[in-house]
């Protein structure tokens, strides 16, 4: 449940994804037991795709790297926020039934279209909108971040803009589904602070970083899986 002070699924469910977003994390380097998970996952037939602005050991392993600039994360998980939308991707059954806010949440990246993120982000609107469409698409998928999501000023922000893609495409509370932070020490207190433990989340505004990107949070209710 969002809220507590750890990811939604156990490193076990990993190995039996379809796609894997490793944002902002180096596993193979820094978390060599969760990323032996990861491995096992793609050798099962999982697409890894790897957000990071280096190219890092774990991007090796990668079907697709997505080299972004430093600090556009929040831009990017809100372009792909809207391709869902605007593709007809988003899991309206769960989002009617597990979640509300998302008419601001669609009012809020409605801007961000795959041009403005490919300016913003250097990563090819055509990557953006494949790696959108192939998560959406997926019957087990999960994102997966550490400190390259939790180590900014906007962390908070950051780690708002993932989960909102996991719930827009109705990606947690089921097995193989779900939201992994691998390094759950460093993240514990902004991600309590992003998810209070309460009926819903309350955001009554777009929350933005210096560069003047912003997010909305969806909410989701807590007994709504």
């Amino acid at each position: 449940m969002f809220g507590a002070g750890g990811g939604t699924s156990s490193y076990r469910e990993i190995e039996e994804c379809e796609v894997i977003l490793l944002w902002g994390s180096n596993a193979r380097d820094t978390h060599p037991i969760f990323f032996h998970h990861v491995l096992k996952g793609v050798r099962n037939g999982a697409k890894l795709y790897v957000v990071d602005p280096r190219r890092t050991s774990s991007s090796q392993w990668a079907d697709v790297w997505l080299g972004l600039d430093v600090g556009s994360d929040i831009s990017l998980a809100n372009a792909m926020g809207r391709e869902i939308i605007a593709a007809g991707l988003a899991n309206e059954k769960f989002i009617k039934h597990a979640t509300s806010g998302f008419e601001a949440y669609r009012e809020c990246v409605e801007k961000y279209t795959l041009e403005r993120a490919e300016r913003e982000t250097g990563v090819p609107a055509e990557v953006i909108r494949q790696t959108a469409h192939a998560y959406a698409k997926a019957k087990r998928a999960q994102i997966c971040w550490t400190l390259g999501i939790t180590e900014h000023h906007n962390a908070v922000d950051n780690v708002v803009a993932l989960i909102n893609l996991a719930l827009l495409t109705g990606h947690v509370g089921r097995y193989g589904s779900g939201v992994t932070m691998c390094r759950v020490a460093a993240t514990w207190a902004r991600f309590r602070t992003a998810c209070p433990v309460s009926s819903t989340w309350k955001m009554p505004s777009c929350a933005r970083n210096s560069n003047g990107r912003g997010t909305r949070r969806l909410r989701r209710s807590v007994g709504g899986i």
